[in-house]
């Protein structure tokens, strides 16, 4: 299986990015938030108020990971794009440190190394920076009941901070994209890194499928 996460701040353009994907026929994997709504949850608040409470936090989100997974199990030979990836959940915790004090960006690492086989491991990630101000600015055109904090620069410097770790550690390979700029131009340059003759050819090799 060939995986590609998108990833960025809060109103980067993932869903987006992803929605285009869809109508082109990618094999897409929706975000953690729409399996939370099909099960009547919610996320956990936040701050929590200790470190087991916030492992307790990131387990759960493990668990919808391993849903995750099932679904991305009905097309192995299909490359899949991904709204988010394992790496959002152990970066939060990163950024989430920044605010709270509580760090286990370290636990949450090691924990999903030790459940490898039970996430979808993205080989490489496709990182949408977007600026504060446009963020928010898309929250309140959108309408966005969205909390504050994931506007916090510092959370997502912390966030950001991590994909970095994540590349230098060879977990996974991340490339940063112009997210202020138009939709159309974003997709468009999604496409030429997806399509670059390289690529085409290891997963033509590998016997994969980009749609």
């Amino acid at each position: 299986m060939v995986n590609i996460g998108i990833e960025g701040r809060v109103c980067s353009g993932k869903t987006t990015l992803l929605e285009s994907c869809q109508r082109d026929g990618l094999f897409t994997i929706e975000e953690y938030r729409e399996y939370v709504l099909r099960a009547s949850k919610t996320f956990a608040k936040f701050p929590p108020v200790s470190a087991d409470q916030a492992k307790k936090n990131f387990l759960d989100l493990l668990e919808i990971e391993k849903a995750r997974l099932k679904v991305r199990q009905r097309e192995p030979k299909r490359l899949a794009v991904l709204d988010r990836s394992i790496f959002t959940l152990v970066s939060f915790e990163a950024g989430a440190s920044q605010l709270s004090g509580i760090n286990i960006f370290g636990w949450a690492l090691e924990e999903v190394l030790k459940n490898r086989d039970q996430v979808i491991w993205p080989d490489e990630v496709v990182y949408l920076d977007t600026s504060a101000n446009e963020a928010k600015r898309r929250a309140e055109i959108a309408g966005m009941g969205t909390s504050l904090f994931l506007f916090d620069e510092r959370f997502n410097d912390g966030v950001r901070q991590a994909f970095e770790v994540f590349e230098s550690q060879e977990l996974t390979t991340v490339n940063f994209i112009d997210g202020e700029r138009d939709r159309g131009i974003v997709y468009r340059d999604f496409w030429a890194y997806l399509m670059t003759q390289t690529r085409v050819a290891s997963l033509s090799k590998a016997g994969i499928s980009p749609v």
